[in-house]
């Protein structure tokens, strides 16, 4: 009677250790080292991303290959394909030490960046993991796969460096900085610059073909004669690639400050297609490290302004050397000798 107990009793016991080693090893799963990759991406369609402050944004692929973030707004091209490249090219470096495992769970627990990888517009996502900070010599960061235990330090082949900040949370981190694009010249239908405080030098240019425009005074509604054609197509390329810095969140008190003083400059691009958009530019005051002259600091940045959008709450940063170019007088246009530049 007792030999059958003892083998019920070592089967009993093999049993529960092979149930303990397959849970274990599910949760301390040992991965492929491209376990965090997905080889073809254009095969993604949508990305989630969320943080533990609640910050989330989700990124989906359009029918004619641009992505939205959160179905608002275009998302930045340099920003998604980083993104993507990152997803295609992650690798496993190597398994956390043992004696740093739980510090490194536990901080990821409280600051990880969830992320779900949907393909070829499935409802179920194809891999979700985490993404935690640097480790220790920044050469790759931490990553944890839903539903195990054992996080990895992954990196970018020959790429030296972290990888956590590609893994953006907040809708304006992604959204496209374009303010005035074209293509064609044929696309526009005008263009204007208005000085609030120096109105003589108002314009508006407008596009009637490909080799024929019109450049009219805001102030007096008048065409001037002469026009240079050759300048006025030099003028209207710089309209193309015109692009904010980034989000600004300016304070409310220096912000009604602006607004009671008037902006510099409006910019007006309105297109063939009806679409029309505008950007007023304030000076912005200098930064605690802006240059001097003359030993006495400059009364406003020389390198950036601030710009306000059409329905947006903050504002944004623009850049004189983007902008230069499109702050010319009415007078510029006009053929002979161009009047010194005073914007």
């Amino acid at each position: 009677m007792k030999k059958p107990f003892l083998y019920f009793s070592i089967v009993l016991v093999l049993a529960a250790l092979a149930f303990y080693l397959y849970r274990h090893n599910q949760k301390s799963a040992t991965f492929s080292s491209k376990a965090f990759a997905i080889e073809d991406t254009a095969s993604i369609t949508k990305v989630f991303l969320a943080d533990k402050k609640g910050n989330k944004v989700t990124l989906t692929r359009q029918k004619a290959g641009q992505w939205m973030v959160n179905n608002k707004f275009a998302i930045r091209n340099d920003a998604i394909n980083m993104l993507l490249k990152t997803i295609k090219l992650v690798e496993i470096k190597n398994a956390v030490a043992k004696t740093a495992h739980n510090n490194i769970v536990k901080d990821m627990a409280a600051r990880a960046v969830k992320m779900e990888i949907y393909t070829n517009d499935a409802e179920e996502p194809e891999l979700v993991y985490y993404i935690g900070g640097p480790n220790q010599t920044t050469s790759g960061s931490f990553m944890l796969m839903q539903g195990t235990e054992t996080p990895y330090v992954c990196h970018i082949p020959g790429f030296e460096g972290y990888l956590s900040t590609r893994f953006m949370v907040k809708e304006k981190e992604w959204r496209n900085t374009e303010i005035f694009n074209f293509t064609t010249i044929s696309e526009i239908k005008s263009v204007s610059v208005q000085y609030p405080k120096r109105p003589a030098s108002s314009f508006e240019l407008t596009v009637n073909s490909t080799n024929s425009f019109t450049v009219r005074s805001l102030q007096t509604g008048k065409e001037i004669p002469n026009l240079d054609t050759s300048a006025v197509k030099d003028y209207l390329i710089g309209w193309k690639f015109v692009n904010f810095e980034a989000f600004e969140n300016v304070p409310k008190a220096e912000k009604d400050s602006l607004l009671a003083l008037g902006c510099e400059y409006i910019f007006t691009m309105k297109k063939s297609d009806s679409s029309s958009k505008t950007i007023s530019a304030f000076l912005k005051r200098p930064s605690t490290f802006a240059p001097q002259y003359n030993n006495r600091p400059a009364m406003q940045d020389l390198d950036r302004m601030y710009g306000q959008l059409p329905g947006e709450t903050d504002w944004v940063i623009i850049q004189f050397f983007v902008f230069d170019k499109l702050m010319i007088g009415i007078d510029d246009f006009r053929k002979g000798p161009k009047p010194m530049r005073n914007s």
